[in-house]
């Protein structure tokens, strides 16, 4: 995304990359603590050599390129182009140190006009390999011998890959170069824009898609001989009902908690016969949701993503709605527990001494879930109550009204936008800023735009402790 905003071409790296840690509960915390492979280092290299190499290919449709064909070395379309492009791949002001080097690989291959232009491909490849690139510094201004505050070109970055998922543009860049991204309110103003422009149409879904641990999903995840019916494109049809959905809550400042309890949905012809509803004869429609499901708790997408590839379980679904609803701490279990899984059956296991003290907290809740397979699909015949914190709730819709009462729930969602904007897991000197992040959030009527306003204007989003 970054470096197709930079070059407003559609480039992108051609070449696969170490990934990211995945171990953690968002992976924007896996991206923030990543490890580069010496392997990793070379395979940057190579995807750096690639999109400049695209670049330059298509050079005369790339602003601060197109017209720029130098015969000489200091033709200063050079100067010009060098500096454009560093400062929006480093997302600050480039040094003078810093240009000069980048201008003198340009020239050194020699001064034929082809000499020049593979110097140029060269000189971007570096900018794109380089770390002021490919990572976001913790650069501030000391506040305290123990606090400082981010400076204000990092401050840019982080607000623009949390809200557009790629690079600052200039007009942040400019924002930052005056100072206004130093206070709260400058934030504010600097991300309320950030919110109004397209670019942030895809922020509620990519939040909730980590959240909810949605783009773990695949075309592979399902056994389809057992289900016949999974397919890519119904697959396709599950994330394109979830994205309209919490894109028109975020476009009609709705009630961000209607993911939870929401009583319709957008359903294009194969979804609506999935759900058994009429088709519509083309595109999305909105429509009412079946009585048997509520929100998207009970979409195809959440119910899949909830589920092994060879039928269900309550245990993952009970476990799902306790952490990413409600984020409660789930025992990790005994050592040894895996092993011995196979030698208790798993409706033995919420009774049993050695399971029951976490099994009984979250299979009991999962069976509210049971009418569903492990690909959405609804079989009313396995309908069963459920039982949360040893009260019963008979069906999705009776959760989902537990869940929308519970002022656990919005502190949750509230916790979970902290952790994806911030990327690390709240601390417990952190709980004022997240409790004036839920009083944000509830004030606003459960707005999202309110509760990222809330999250990115925290101290705890612009400040960070020092070692």
């Amino acid at each position: 995304a970054s470096v197709a905003d930079v070059f407003e071409i559609d480039v992108a790296p051609r070449t696969p990359l170490d990934p990211d840690e995945t171990s953690f509960a968002l992976p924007s915390l896996g991206a923030a603590r990543v490890a580069t492979s010496a392997r990793g280092v070379e395979l940057y290299r190579e995807a750096a050599l690639d999109v400049a190499t695209q670049v330059m290919e298509r050079a005369s449709e790339v602003p601060g390129l197109a017209g720029c064909a130098p015969e000489t070395s200091t033709d200063p379309c050079i100067d010009r182009a060098i500096a454009r492009f560093a400062r929006r791949l480093y997302r600050r002001s480039p040094s003078t140190s810093e240009l000069a080097r980048l201008r003198a690989i340009v020239s050194v291959a020699g001064e034929e006009p082809d000499l020049l232009a593979m110097g140029l491909r060269y000189a971007i490849a570096a900018m794109l390999a380089s770390p002021s690139f490919l990572y976001v510094p913790a650069i501030g201004v000391s506040v305290s011998p123990t606090r400082a505050r981010y400076e204000g070109w990092v401050v840019a970055s982080r607000l623009s890959f949390v809200l557009w998922g790629s690079s600052p543009d200039d007009a942040l860049l400019d924002a930052a170069d005056r100072g206004e991204l130093d206070t709260a309110e400058g934030v504010m103003a600097a991300a309320s824009r950030m919110l109004d422009d397209p670019r942030a149409d895809d922020l509620a879904y990519r939040f909730l898609a980590q959240s909810w641990h949605l783009d773990a999903l695949s075309e592979a995840s399902k056994n389809t001989e057992i289900f016949p019916d999974w397919s890519p494109e119904l697959l396709a049809s599950f994330r394109d009902e979830a994205r309209l959905f919490v894109s028109d809550l975020d476009a009609r400042d709705a009630d961000f908690l209607e993911v939870i309890d929401g009583t319709e949905t957008f359903v294009d012809a194969r979804t609506a016969s999935f759900y058994g509803l009429d088709a519509p004869a083309e595109g999305h429609v909105r429509v009412a949701l079946p009585e048997a499901r509520v929100g998207l708790l009970t979409s195809g997408l959440v119910l899949a993503a909830t589920s092994r590839s060879n039928g269900t379980t309550p245990t993952h679904r009970g476990i799902f709605t306790l952490e990413h609803l409600l984020c409660r701490t789930i025992p990790a279990p005994p050592p040894g527990a895996a092993d011995r899984a196979a030698e208790i059956p798993a409706d033995v296991r919420r009774t049993h001494p050695s399971c029951a003290a976490c099994h009984g907290q979250f299979d009991p809740l999962g069976d509210v879930f049971e009418r569903f397979d492990a690909i959405g699909a609804d079989h009313s015949e396995r309908a069963l109550p459920g039982i949360l914190d040893d009260a019963p709730v008979s069906d999705p819709r009776a959760l989902a009204a537990w869940l929308r009462a519970s002022p656990e729930t919005e502190r949750c969602m509230a916790r979970e936008l902290y952790t994806f904007a911030t990327a690390r897991e709240p601390l417990s000197s952190d709980e004022p800023a997240l409790r004036a992040i839920t009083h944000a959030f509830a004030d606003g009527g459960h707005s999202f735009r309110a509760l990222v306003l809330a999250t990115v204007t925290s101290d705890d989003f612009r400040f960070f402790d020092v070692e």
